[in-house]
């Protein structure tokens, strides 16, 4: 008659591993709604999720579940991702012929901006795109990770079930290099007109880095006039905004995502989890892309 479920998401605390899970589907049949199950059965899983050591849980909910989560199950309401959008563009609204004539003199500015970040930068830089993730990861995801106050747990086994093993959809990997070193890393999916970016990654949160990954995802984009758009959505303390803002980018604080959790059972992070300073999440933490 009804199910609510948890998938397991252990989240990153400056460097370690905490158990964790992240709420997912929630079902109920028709006469059931109203009823109260729904608050019974999630209860009951949050209490199974705490007996095997679960000690937070987080949820991207729907506008249908959001009021039961925060006045029913002691969700706090802890982040609305930022929405981060470049129009690469203008078929839509002005037809084939001013679409070709906008992106060119879009590609030609980003090109420009390319040459100058990498100028400024006196760096060797470059990217590569690839259908696989680099065996070489963990040293940038390791700084990742120490980077952070909270996040969800990103290593290399984690990213290639979550992208790489996707039953369902296909990412690309834009990895960016300095000499031999992974410096930074974006996932790409395409959808229709959008190309959505579900992870950024930059040693130590390095913003210029990362925009150079942006202008070169975005250059490769251009290529393909059937895109229009390259999208994410995101939280954190700074790195985004800057990056983002470096590339080109527009940035709006509303967006329809939303990211609630609570604790589940004792636990140093249980202080930390409510206060939205504290959180980098990416597109790519949801269920949705």
């Amino acid at each position: 008659m009804g199910c609510v479920t948890l998938m397991r998401q252990d989240l990153n605390h400056a460097g370690s591993r905490v158990p964790a899970a992240q709420g997912c589907d929630a079902m109920l049949a028709g006469e059931m709604r109203g009823s109260g199950r729904f608050l019974e059965l999630a209860r009951a899983n949050y209490a199974a999720g705490a007996e095997e050591g679960v000690v937070a849980m987080v949820a991207f909910p729907n506008a249908n579940s959001f009021a039961p989560s925060v006045r029913g199950l002691g969700h706090h309401r802890i982040v609305v991702l930022h929405h981060f959008y470049r129009r690469i563009g203008v078929r839509a609204a002005a037809g084939y012929v001013a679409d070709v004539v906008v992106r060119t003199a879009w590609g030609l500015r980003n090109r420009a901006a390319l040459a100058l970040l990498r100028r400024r930068s006196r760096r060797e830089w470059r990217v590569e795109t690839t259908d696989a993730l680099p065996s070489d990861l963990e040293p940038l995801l390791k700084a990742w990770r120490n980077a952070q106050i909270l996040s969800f747990w990103k290593d290399a086994p984690y990213l290639r079930w979550r992208y790489e093993d996707h039953p369902d959809h296909r990412y690309r990997f834009h990895v960016l290099r300095e000499n031999r070193d992974v410096r930074g890393l974006a996932v790409t999916r395409r959808i229709d007109g959008t190309v959505a970016i579900c992870e950024l990654l930059a040693s130590y949160r390095a913003p210029r880095e990362a925009a150079f990954l942006l202008r070169e995802v975005v250059r490769q984009c251009s290529r393909d006039s059937s895109c229009q758009l390259v999208e994410f959505y995101g939280a954190d303390a700074g790195f985004y905004e800057a990056a983002f803002a470096e590339a080109g980018f527009r940035a709006s604080p509303h967006s329809p995502l939303v990211m609630t959790g609570r604790p589940l059972r004792s636990h140093h992070v249980s202080a930390l989890l409510p206060l939205p300073g504290n959180w980098t999440v990416s597109y790519g933490d949801t269920d949705i892309v």
